[in-house]
């Protein structure tokens, strides 16, 4: 059961535990958030920045706050994320790569498929995503102010929450999923297919 309805709200993130994804501002953000707020980062611990997230966590005295789960098999995904309350992305935006990468960054459409409103980046396209779909809110600073502004803000409308997250899974179910998304290109190859055997 989601626990928009009980008294803790689960903020998660979910991925490559790196340095493109503003981890760090984070984690330095969570200590301005309602008491009643947690952070789940769903990746490998070991590896990238994790050993050093986890380190700034411990030194931060979050340990209480912030919680690493480890890598979560990909079929196990779907099921852990619609426990959220909330999901995070903010890939940084000097990169050519991030500010390019709307429709291949899989965990906003992960969010999407969970029922999750999300909290995103200022990249192109991201805030016609979630803001023009009114299904989650972009950052307007990389800053751990306007990101614990906005936390709050989901906290104290859990009314919000709650639908941005329904929009969210009903714009993947009917929009945003690779059976509609690939059907075009599914088709063009049965066609190329019959035209070979021809």
């Amino acid at each position: 059961m989601r626990a928009t309805n009980g008294a803790t709200v689960e903020v998660v993130y979910c991925g490559v535990l790196g340095r493109g994804q503003n981890l760090p501002l984070i984690l330095e953000s969570v200590p301005l958030w309602p008491k009643n707020t947690r952070l789940t980062l769903i990746g490998d611990c070991d590896a990238a920045l994790g050993p050093a997230l986890q380190a700034q966590v411990a030194k931060d005295g979050l340990a209480d706050r912030v919680r690493f789960s480890g890598w979560i098999d990909l079929a196990d995904l779907p099921a852990r994320l619609a426990q959220a309350d909330l999901g995070l992305c903010l890939l940084n935006d000097a990169p050519t790569q991030f500010r390019t990468a709307l429709g291949a960054c899989n965990k906003r459409y992960q969010y999407m498929q969970a029922g999750l409103a999300q909290i995103g980046d200022r990249n192109p396209g991201v805030a016609g995503l979630l803001e023009g779909q009114r299904i989650g809110r972009c950052l307007g600073s990389y800053s751990s102010q306007d990101l614990a502004r906005i936390v709050r803000g989901y906290v104290e409308d859990r009314a919000a929450l709650a639908a941005e997250g329904r929009r969210a899974a009903l714009l993947h179910q009917r929009r945003f999923n690779y059976q509609l998304e690939f059907a075009p290109l599914l088709a063009r190859l049965q066609r190329d297919d019959q035209r070979a055997v021809a």
